[in-house]
């Protein structure tokens, strides 16, 4: 049965005249949609000429590694009974492992391609200005935003006349929007000192230098604007983006290349590629066509960049291969106990909001297991389904799923917004609330907009970065970083 699913490969990984896909996810879900198996190959690297690479395969059923290959060990290692029982035959198969070497090398050679087409960057937009400092001791709290960045990596420090702060500093992680870009909030609460020089300071792959921001606390122009939120809602979500940090870090890897091929028993397939858990392209069956998701500020002509792929050929040799697979798993795992996670997620504007000017809500739910979820929307208690976009399902290191749902719109004062979620493993439905509204901040600021959901998804907030937090200390799985 091994030699069989082995000749199901994908043509890149079982013929040397094809481009090597790093890191190769084949999903097999049961019947209830909780149980699966995959194999995954990735090859992962920090340097740019790849010297660094390594090549890892590692296999799993239903959440469970049960062995894996790694370039710098030379062997397959089982950790289940069954696991074992694979390891074995394919450690004494020649040809098996003669392979391996030869995708091992392969790896390393085709690492500078990624960093020539894929290592771009986009510079960030910041925004600096003051919201009122809720119960805080300080009267004051000023919020630097960086929007529209790639890649994710950016610092933004505080500087109080010059010297660095970190005094009364919070932050949030890096929020994606979905598209590639990020976006990231640091709040710094202070009391207002004669002549004293506040400042915010970025940094960025996409600067030649650092960029100082230095606040002005003088009279806008009156154009509205729009804040985080009231201090309840800044310091849930950094509590809750606290628990992502902590959570994330866990699985975290330099970089890597991922193609995503998941079988369902219903005979869905779905099959994608991925750069450092950013989409590239995916295969759309129906059509019988590859779909470009790449952003064409990073490679203006993707289908040219990668013609030595055979995307359609190799994710149509895939899906040949779900059946073979899910008998083959179903026989060896008899009846494992189903898993579910709950799902977090978190609402919040892509952009800078304006009164009047189109934006998106981004409602990022993430770490939830089995893959099926429902996301709806609400404008002031209606049900909205006009400018709504629902991405597919991505995979998390841990075999949980995040997705993303977005709601194109228009704000305008005093609407409220929800973004609820559906889940098996929800005891009731998980709704976020985002709302606008005008509010006067010191007379010396001008007008403010901001979001007064207030210490209600403050509370939610760190409710949710609670769950994150235990969730990563309870995540004992084994991953090599």
């Amino acid at each position: 049965m091994i030699q069989s699913l082995y000749s199901y490969l994908p043509d890149s990984m079982s013929h040397t005249h094809s481009f090597l896909p790093f890191f190769v996810l084949l999903l097999v879900f049961s019947t209830e949609g909780a149980l699966f198996g995959y194999y995954v190959a990735h090859c992962q690297f920090t340097s740019p000429d790849g010297h660094d690479a390594m090549y890892v395969e590692q296999f799993y059923f239903n959440k469970v590694l049960e062995g894996q290959y790694n370039s710098s060990v030379g062997k397959v290692v089982g950790y289940t009974k069954n696991g074992i029982k694979v390891a074995d035959k394919l450690n004494g198969d020649q040809g098996f492992m003669k392979h391996e070497v030869w995708k091992s090398n392969l790896c390393k050679r085709n690492v500078p391609l990624i960093y020539d087409e894929l290592q771009n960057s986009v510079e960030p937009y910041v925004w600096l200005r003051s919201v009122d400092a809720a119960d805080s001791r300080h009267p004051s709290m000023l919020v630097c935003s960086a929007y529209n960045f790639y890649p994710k990596q950016i610092k933004l420090t505080w500087l109080r006349d010059g010297k660095q702060t970190t005094t009364d500093v919070t932050s949030t992680e890096e929020l994606p929007n979905g598209n590639w870009l990020y976006q990231i909030h640091s709040f710094l609460e202070y009391t207002p000192t004669p002549e004293e020089k506040i400042s915010c300071m970025v940094q960025h792959a996409s600067l030649m230098k650092p960029l100082i921001y230095d606040w002005e606390p003088s009279p806008d122009s009156g154009r509205d604007k729009i804040a985080v939120g009231a201090a309840g809602l800044l310091l849930g979500l950094v509590f809750s983006v606290a628990g992502l940090i902590y959570y994330k870090k866990k699985s975290s890897v330099s970089h890597e290349i991922t193609y995503v091929v998941a079988c369902f028993v219903d005979g869905r397939t779905e099959a994608q590629f991925e750069f450092d858990a950013e989409e590239l392209m995916y295969t759309d069956f129906e059509r019988h066509e590859v779909v470009y998701t790449v952003p064409r500020y990073f490679i203006f002509n993707p289908s040219e960049t990668f013609q030595n792929l055979n995307v359609y050929n190799d994710a149509q040799k895939a899906k040949r291969a779900c059946p073979a697979l899910l008998s083959y798993w179903t026989v060896e795992e008899k009846n494992p106990p189903e898993d579910k996670d709950p799902p977090a997620s978190i609402l919040y504007p892509a952009d800078e909001v304006e009164l009047g000017v189109e934006n998106s809500l981004i409602c990022f739910v993430n770490y939830f297991y089995p893959p099926d979820i429902n996301v709806t929307w609400t404008k002031n208690g209606h049900p909205v389904s006009e400018g709504v976009l629902l991405s597919r399902y991505f995979p998390n290191k841990d075999q949980t799923f995040h997705q993303f749902s977005t709601l194109v719109f228009t704000p305008s004062e005093g609407d409220i917004y929800s973004c609820t979620v559906e889940h098996s493993a929800l005891e009731t439905p998980q709704t976020r609330i985002w709302e606008t509204e005008i509010m006067k901040s010191h007379e010396s600021h001008g007008l403010d907009v901001f979001c007064a959901v207030g210490l209600t998804l403050g509370l939610l907030g760190v409710a949710t970065g609670t769950f994150l937090i235990v969730k990563g200390l309870e995540n004992k799985k084994q991953y090599l970083s």
